[in-house]
């Protein structure tokens, strides 16, 4: 090989590993005089192999940022083998140090807008990376997250990668639509990214990781499957990082952010970010911050929710699932202490005890595509067991899938952020029917004037719109003008016009047209009928829109009086089991909260005879006798069998035996 052959320039020194695409080797570069990282691939064995490697040198060479791993050089060695020379990563990558170390929300939240970055920088260059997954991410010594591999992207020109309808991509992180081997996007790379960062919330874990699915198994669930909650790898995940997350990890694209830039923009405004932002993801990455300073500020975050959150019922879920979150970030003693008497006090649980209808139902949504009313069925199934934390789980998994199902999204709401969630922390802020880009995409589509005069206080365009469809004939268009019309005396008046081409100003007189004297009478006419009909419009809308916000809070007062209905119920049952069981002591306690939420009810005949029947158990006499005086009082059927049984209970009071409780 001569000197002046490009890979002369190269001393290998040590290998670091081996890809899909080559050998990757610790290499210094002669010439510039610094280290490199140098990726020989195999000879090609046939034209498309060759093009990969090629496609690879020519999109990572052409993005120049600081979150994209950079490339130096590039050629072919005496064998005919591409080679590429790239920055040299000395820091750790995303899944060593995922496996390696805990993180918590707040890394997870600056990875992903680190990410962002650098897929705002590819993006821009019109390429889609279509394999963001943690093996990709690397840090270097500065402790900077940087993306890298680029052997199956594509620029948006470029169709030869999917012509054929061909799969390409890694399954666990690969989106629905690369999964259908449809047309991919911006978008695709940023669900790619969300599951990336769902990586360091797993700890390494894939969403396939724990199953033995075939890789056509995996393909098929991520082409259909709703993705993944983030509180499906860490509980620990607080609703405003699962809110963001939701802006990505959607099935259908459109329900997506429309571009990096704005995914960067919702992280920004999280209050889920650190003080010191990248800094803090950094000194996490290269070990200067432990685990437990990271988690421990998030836990800190909690605690000061679950203290803010007022003491009653409506806030009674968001609370305990804020000490939840804050105990599995930071188990001390103050936080377990605290989510042991705030759940003990609601009966919730944490605790994988379900019962048998419960596990199946799990079972199902795991192994089939779950259905949005089976969502619901079992959030609400969890809910009445006090297995919170799965309910708000599937709860909010039915709402991405039924966005328009308000009293959910009201109740999810409330289940994490209590009573009166503010609008910047509401979860509706973050469902979408349309895509983010809705808006802006419908303001976009409507034409714009050629020119514009503004006479005086009023604007009036000239010239027709664009026409729709096709491109524009730009060079036939006149260019845009704007004049303003200075009246003089009489009809004459002067004219100033600028052109788009610069400053071209001319000024000359032209005849103003006066105006007919009918107008006069016309234009108020006029002014007069648009101010009826706006008018008529705004109560017209008024009308509406308080018809349906009654029609949707008379839904959420029946959900919540069903709601009441079903707790009371389950209540009870569980003072009956307790009482069948000798608990005495607990089946007071269950019957008494059941009485205490509504006495108006049927059921509370119920809870009255369980409650009295507990109360001779335990001997109290007093409580006994006044539960079933009410009983009796309360029973209208002299045919009710447990009427004779409570009048014979009430007979028996006086009883000597009753001085002590019964074995």
């Amino acid at each position: 090989m001569s000197a002046d052959h490009p890979y002369a320039r190269y001393e290998l020194r040590r290998r670091l590993g081996k890809g899909g695409m080559g050998v990757v080797y610790r290499a210094w570069d002669t010439v510039d005089g610094r280290e490199v990282a140098l990726k020989i691939g195999e000879v090609p064995s046939d034209e498309a192999a060759a093009g990969r490697l090629l496609r690879e040198i020519r999109h990572a060479a052409a993005v120049r940022d600081p979150h994209v791993c950079a490339v130096y050089g590039t050629g072919t060695t005496d064998t005919g083998a591409v080679f590429l020379a790239m920055e040299l990563m000395e820091g750790p990558g995303l899944v060593d140090i995922a496996k390696r170390s805990r993180s918590g929300p707040s890394i997870w939240l600056e990875a992903l807008r680190a990410l962002a970055l650098g897929l705002g920088a590819v993006h821009r260059e019109g390429i889609v990376h279509r394999d963001v997954k943690p093996q990709n991410v690397m840090f270097d010594a500065d402790g900077t997250l940087k993306l890298l591999d680029f052997g199956i992207a594509r620029s948006v020109q470029d169709e030869t990668v999917t012509a054929t309808g061909q799969v390409i991509g890694t399954p666990a992180y690969m989106s629905p639509e690369q999964a259908r081997a449809e047309p991919t996007d911006a978008r695709s790379d940023l669900f790619s990214a969300g599951l990336t960062v769902a990586n360091l919330a797993g700890r390494g874990e894939s969403r396939f990781a724990s199953t033995s699915f075939t890789l056509a198994q995996k393909v098929l669930r991520a082409a259909y499957w709703p993705p993944p909650l983030l509180m499906e790898f860490d509980a620990a995940t607080p609703p405003e990082l699962e809110d963001i997350f939701s802006h990505v990890l959607t099935l259908r694209p459109e329900d997506r952010a429309a571009s990096a830039e704005e995914l960067i923009a919702l992280i920004d405004a999280s209050p889920v970010r650190h003080p010191l932002g990248e800094q803090w993801l950094s000194d996490w990455a290269l070990g200067r911050i432990d685990e437990g300073t990271v988690r421990a500020w998030d836990a800190a975050r909690e605690i000061d929710r679950a203290r803010s959150l007022p003491r009653d019922l409506d806030s009674q879920t968001a609370r305990v699932l804020a000490w939840r979150r804050a105990s599995l970030l930071e188990p001390t003693e103050k936080t377990l202490n605290a989510l042991e008497e705030e759940a003990g006090r609601a009966g919730f649980r944490f605790t994988e005890d379900w019962d048998e209808p419960r596990r199946k139902l799990l079972e199902q949504i795991e192994n089939h595509p779950p259905e949005p009313e089976q969502l619901r069925r079992g959030a609400e199934l969890f809910r009445r067991s006090g297995h919170i934390e799965v309910s708000t789980r599937l709860l909010w998994s039915y709402v991405r899938l039924r966005p328009d199902d308000v009293a959910a999204i009201r109740q999810l709401d409330r289940a994490l952020f209590g009573a009166m969630p503010t609008p910047s922390l509401s979860i509706a802020r973050g469902i979408k029917t349309g895509g983010l880009a809705a808006a802006a995409k419908a303001s976009s589509s409507s034409p714009k004037p050629r020119a514009s005069i503004v006479d005086g206080d009023v604007t009036r365009t000239l010239g027709a719109p664009a026409p729709r469809g096709g491109a524009r004939d730009t060079a036939a268009m006149p260019p845009t003008i704007e004049a303003r019309v200075d009246r003089g005396v009489g009809r004459d008046g002067r004219v100033v016009a600028t052109t788009a081409r610069g400053v071209d100003t001319v000024d000359r007189t032209v005849a103003v047209a006066e105006e007919p004297g009918w107008s006069r009478f016309i234009r108020p006419a006029l002014i007069v009928l648009a101010a009826a009909a706006i008018t008529w419009i705004f109560i017209f809308t008024a009308r509406t829109a308080r018809r349906e916000f009654g029609r949707q809070a008379q839904q959420v007062t029946q959900l919540e009086q069903q709601t009441n209905v079903d707790m009371r119920l389950a209540l009870i049952d569980e003072a009956e089991v307790a009482l069948q069981a000798k608990d005495f002591t607990a089946a007071v306690e269950k019957s008494s909260r059941a009485l205490g939420m509504d006495l108006s009810l049927e059921s509370g005949r119920r809870a009255l005879f369980i409650r009295a029947k507990s109360y001779i158990a335990l001997g109290d006499r007093g409580p006994a006798r006044r539960d079933l005086e009410m009983y009796i009082e309360r029973t209208t059927s002299f045919s009710d069998p447990t009427l004779r049984e409570a009048k014979k209970l009430l007979g028996d009071l006086d009883a000597p035996d009753l001085g002590r409780p019964r074995e």
